[in-house]
């Protein structure tokens, strides 16, 4: 997870940011609804007692990348999810938890677009963790 902020927010010079430095700015996150639960977990932790006007919810990550270049506050979110948006710092959250995306696909077979998909997608994150091992009953990525 990283937070990402304005280049001009105070944060924004730092090598990581802990969930107590957030108590102390509004947080710009995704609705609920549009997380892994993994993910919204580690929002709830830290939203605390935070009141309701420190807190802006959008429906997509774009809309949060906006507020947050704009200086409405600050947004957490799994780096893989961070839009490429002029203006916007990108900072480790210190002590988050790893999140786990995958990919589902039933054949490449007669789908070259799934296998370029695929492929692509291996290239720009290679496999579990991004180069991690995988876990128990879990294979690295392969596109044949």
């Amino acid at each position: 997870m990283v937070c990402l902020c304005a280049g001009d927010h105070p944060l924004a010079g730092r090598a990581e940011v802990s969930p107590e430095d957030l108590r102390k700015v509004p947080l710009v996150l995704p609705a609920p609804s549009q997380v892994p639960p993994a993910v919204h977990l580690q929002h709830q932790a830290l939203l605390g007692d935070r009141p309701p006007f420190e807190i802006y919810f959008c429906d997509t990550v774009d809309a949060m990348a906006v507020l947050t270049a704009s200086g409405y506050g600050v947004s957490v979110l799994p780096d893989l999810l961070v839009p490429d948006l002029p203006g916007l710092c990108q900072i480790p959250l210190k002590g988050s938890q790893p999140v786990s995306f995958g990919l589902y696909y039933k054949t490449v077979k007669g789908r070259p677009l799934v296998k370029t998909f695929l492929a692509a997608a291996q290239k720009t994150w290679p496999g579990p963790g991004r180069g991690e091992e995988p876990g128990p009953g879990r294979e690295k990525m392969k596109v044949t």
